[in-house]
């Protein structure tokens, strides 16, 4: 049972970090008898009775892993070890009788007029890890570091305040040493060239100069993946399409013949009639019946080919969009809706359960839904929302909250890749329907799951695929996108479990890195090998990491929710020999799962409990703030703010930090009774909003 607030009796042990002097101050261990509002009453082992004061935010270690103190349960023990900034923040251990001496803060010092800091009485030898046991800090040159302390970044345990230098005013080399760092061998943590996550003979290597590419960008002409060409024509050699019914043997086999939904015959519908397929949609193969696919080329050396009309301008392949940041590229779009929305082009129906969004890539729209007791991926006309077939992903995720999948299908060069919330990966190719290859993530790599599903979408990223098995064997695996055989494993020290973020890809210094929201912290992975290269964990809590990283300039702006905040972390040094230091910290960003978004220098995204804010990346001050539609997602497209709530409102916003411009919401009709946590899509001017069996999809074109 976890206790917070009230009187139930709560037994916990908690171990300070050291010892003071000063008779009358708490020594060695203290327990829990009782609680009140936002205080503990403690009796330590000489009998002496304290209280504690603390907050939501009060930080402490359990288990070896950082934690808020409203997470501590019956019988465990924990160490206090930092609080967010501010005096009024930190948590105070004191007497409860008058004359008691002092207090003692939970950042280690004394309070106060005192001067005093606690003594260092630790039994173990080595550097002590925050995220439990010895640091990486051996003596063996080529022995794994631990990327959550950096040799130049500064430590990442102590949560910065406002006070802290600015990302523009920051040295990159500058930043305090950080105390779980191995030093060199001439003693500083701060020496050139020095990375501990390196063998020594990779020490002095010059970092390569290629820049990543974004294979979702669009391509110079002749090598756009998304580039359409002509309709192919269909070959009696051609791979057999499950999306297309069988002749003469096929039970599912509609009667009505071979029609391809993906070139309808009939015009779109017209406001007036809008469409409502699904349920009465062609027949599927897979169980509902449902119509065949175009064939695909019969030339394998020609460009991979998609549907005829599509156009990698205004796709969205992906979570979070092109670029994995939340926008959208497509331009021309309204700048005010009428009053019951703008115009709604079709709802389709059949998609079960789940939090999937969508991926839009010219013709089809891909999402993950369920049926039965299957999660399943299905391939959507966008012209009329009919539903062209479903691939079988996974056994159903079932936690009794929100069934079915969370994570939104990768389009990739003619490839479809779908996780499901039990660790089911598979490759679809897209022409002839075809699952290519299948594993799971968990089994393959020892990974157990995650308390929600696995919610994680797939990267694309240098011809690989990246996703977080969070196991024993691996923290993050890339794999052939073509055949699904690994090409690297990387494992972060501690082992971390997944978080609920998906991974996202930059450049640092003209070098491609992964950066991974675990259940840990951040981590910054070099993309070509996977070895890690830093870690931080100011803006991570105990309970779910699910915000996706957003790059800016040489920074990354991360946050979580449950009261954590967001931290701006500059990336310093060389491709090669990184380190990670906190430029500020802010609680205005406790961002939980509905997203951020970067617009020029500033930051957009609700905070819990559910405040609209605008943040200035460069500072970290909040410029404006506003309920708006309380708690939700957002996206951004063509100089405005989509947000999505999680009850039922959607809103248009205008991005601009000179004040809250609401330019339009409506209500999204027949809404389920399931919180709205799919994030909208905006694509080939029109806005995709999945909410679980329903899709629906509207207009936003300036007319």
């Amino acid at each position: 049972m976890r206790s917070f607030l009230g009187t139930t009796v709560l037994l916990a042990t908690i171990l300070c970090l050291g010892t003071v002097a000063d008779a009358g101050l708490i020594r060695g261990r203290i327990t829990v008898v009782s609680e009140g509002l936002g205080r503990f009453r403690m009796e330590d082992t000489q009998g002496q009775k304290h209280s504690v004061k603390y907050n939501t935010r009060t930080r402490v270690r359990l288990d070896g892993r950082a934690t808020s103190i409203k997470n501590i349960r019956v019988g465990q023990e924990v160490s206090v070890y930092t609080t967010t900034s501010g005096v009024a923040n930190k948590i105070t251990i004191r007497e409860d009788a008058p004359e008691g001496g002092g207090t003692v803060n939970g950042l280690g010092g004394l309070a106060d007029d005192n001067e005093k800091k606690w003594s260092d009485d630790s039994e173990d030898s080595g550097v002590k890890n925050p995220f439990g046991g010895i640091n990486f800090g051996n003596s063996s040159d080529d022995a794994p570091k631990n990327p959550f302390g950096n040799a130049s970044g500064g430590t990442l345990f102590n949560t910065p305040s406002k006070e802290m230098e600015k990302p523009e005013d920051k040295p990159a080399d500058s930043g305090p040493v950080n105390p779980f760092a191995p030093k060199s061998s001439s003693g500083s943590n701060n020496s050139p060239g020095f990375n501990p996550f390196l063998p020594k003979s990779q020490q002095q290597e010059p970092a390569k100069s290629e820049e990543a590419t974004n294979p979702f960008m669009p391509k110079p002409a002749g090598t756009n993946p998304f580039q359409p060409k002509s309709e192919p024509e269909s070959s009696e050699s051609a791979p057999t399409n499950p999306f297309q019914p069988k002749a003469n043997n096929n039970p599912f086999e509609p009667t009505t013949g071979n029609k391809n939904p993906f070139a309808p015959s009939s015009p779109s519908p017209k406001p007036d009639d809008v469409a409502s397929v699904g349920k009465d949609a062609p027949a599927n193969p897979f169980g509902t019946p449902g119509a065949k696919m175009t064939p695909p080329d019969s030339e394998p050396e020609t460009p991979i080919q998609l549907a005829s009309n599509r156009n990698a301008k205004d796709d969205w392949p992906q979570f979070g969009g092109p670029a994995r940041d939340n926008r959208s590229t497509s331009t021309g779009l309204l700048t005010e809706w009428p009053e019951d929305g703008p115009e709604l082009l079709w709802t389709a129906t059949g998609f079960g359960q789940g939090y999937s969004s969508v991926s839009v890539v010219g013709d089809r729209i891909y999402t993950l839904g369920t049926s039965g007791n299957e999660e399943q991926l299905f391939a959507v006309d966008a012209a009329t929302g009919n539903i062209g077939g479903t691939i079988p992903v996974g056994p159903l995720y079932n936690d009794g909250q929100g069934n079915g999948p969370r994570s939104t299908p990768t389009f990739y060069e003619g490839k479809v890749y779908a996780l499901g919330a039990n660790g089911d990966l598979i490759c679809v190719n897209d022409e002839t329907g075809e699952t290519v290859w299948s594993k799971n993530i968990l089994a393959e790599y020892g990974g157990e799951n995650i308390q929600w599903g696995i919610s994680e979408s797939p990267l694309i990223h240098n011809n690989q695929v990246i996703v977080t098995p969070g196991g024993s064997a691996a923290s993050v695996v890339a794999l052939n996108p073509h055949t699904g055989r690994e090409t690297w494993r990387s494992q972060i020290p501690q082992q971390p479990k997944a978080g609920y973020s998906s991974a996202i890809a930059t450049n640092f210094n003209r070098s491609p890195q992964l950066v991974v929201f675990t259940s840990h912290g951040l981590v910054g992975l070099d993309a070509r090998s996977g070895n890690p290269l830093w870690g931080e964990n100011s803006a991570s809590n105990d309970t779910a990491n699910c915000s996706l990283p957003l790059a800016w300039q040489n920074s990354i702006f991360y946050a979580s929710g449950y009261g954590t905040g967001g931290s701006l972390v500059n990336l310093n040094g060389s491709a090669r020999n990184v380190s990670a230091s906190v430029a500020y910290h802010t609680d205005d960003m406790a961002n939980h799962h509905g997203g951020m978004v970067i617009v020029g220098n500033y930051l957009y995204g609700s905070s819990n409990p559910g405040v609209l804010r605008c943040i200035n990346l460069q500072s970290g001050d909040t410029v404006w703030q506003n309920r708006s539609v309380g708690k939700g997602s957002i996206i951004y497209a063509d100089g405005h703010l989509y947000l999505r709530s999680e009850r039922d409102a959607i809103a248009l916003i205008e991005a601009t930090p000179e004040g809250y411009r609401e330019k339009s919401r409506f209500i999204q009709p027949n809404r389920s009774d399931r919180p709205a946590w799919a994030h909208l899509v905006i694509a080939q001017g029109k806005m995709f909003v999945r909410d679980q069996d329903k899709l629906l999809c509207y207009d936003v074109r300036a007319k």
